[in-house]
């Protein structure tokens, strides 16, 4: 039912119109009682009616609320630091032990934290996986850059160096997706860059 609901109306408008329909049902018990006593019969199913009524507002009230909440974690989560757990670290290792192994250079906004550690955590994966890694030198490094986000940098898009696409594969396996560019400052065709921004 809920799915139903939520492919035909917004979670917000479900919310709403949930509530609306609890306070008319809520009202219509009261009003109930004005029903004069003859009209026995009325009443009863009266009663009941409103009842049900209040039973399918409050459900779908609920169904928005429960939506509502669902995108706000879902936000919430979108926006926490990029980390490689352990788990996702040996699942990128796993997939990339057969990988062809070449010069990868991971390049991090040195002024965002965040970006530093999730750069590392990308050397720390490569290197494990049999990759030649590295940083540059804290002078050569990025300090921020103009975009958000991660991408993969190689000097000829017509002729990736081949670690690259392997790479970003087990990455997109993990749940990591990188954005890709030629770039005329990478340093050589068989070089990959690995630029990370700050967060999105």
């Amino acid at each position: 039912m809920g799915p139903l609901l939520l492919s035909m109306f917004s979670p917000e408008s479900l919310s709403w119109g949930g509530f609306v329909i609890l306070i008319l049902a809520m009202l219509g018990e009261v009003g109930v009682y004005v029903i004069p006593p003859r009209w026995e019969a009325l009443h009863g199913a009266a009663v009941f009616g409103f009842a049900a009524l209040a039973v399918a507002g409050y459900a779908i009230e609920r169904v928005g609320d429960d939506a509502i909440t669902a995108n706000e974690i879902a936000a919430i989560e979108s926006r926490m630091n990029r980390v490689i757990t352990p788990e996702k670290h040996a699942q990128i290792v796993g997939l990339l032990k057969d990988a062809p192994k070449g010069n990868i250079l991971v390049d991090s906004a040195s002024m965002d934290a965040e970006a530093s550690q999730f750069g590392d955590e990308i050397v720390s994966v490569l290197k494990d996986a049999g990759f030649n890694a590295t940083v540059p030198s804290f002078g050569d490094r990025a300090m921020s850059f103009t975009r958000t986000g991660a991408w993969f940098a190689v000097k000829d898009a017509q002729n990736p160096p081949p670690q690259a696409a392997p790479i970003w594969k087990a990455f997109k396996q993990a749940g990591f997706t990188f954005t890709g560019h030629q770039d005329a400052t990478v340093p050589d065709a068989q070089t990959l860059v690995i630029d990370v921004s700050s967060h999105p």
